[in-house]
């Protein structure tokens, strides 16, 4: 299931994910709708109580860094 890595994600979506990939401490204040998108999309999922990326959510982050070169 690819679909993560074509979905079109809003700005806000966006930052969420990074945030995720960083391992951002404050992860409670990630609007539910972000999340519930991302996941939805496998790109996060709740792993020992937190918010991690799964294999796509990784290539979409590493993907977005190579664009942004």
């Amino acid at each position: 299931m690819d679909r993560g890595l074509r979905a079109q994600l809003s700005p806000n979506e966006e930052t969420a994910l990074r945030r995720i990939a960083a391992g951002a401490a404050d992860q409670d204040f990630i609007a539910l709708r972000y999340l519930e998108h991302l996941a939805a999309l496998n790109l996060i999922e709740a792993r020992e109580g937190a918010w991690q990326l799964t294999k796509y959510g990784e290539m979409r982050v590493a993907g977005d860094k190579r664009d942004s070169s």
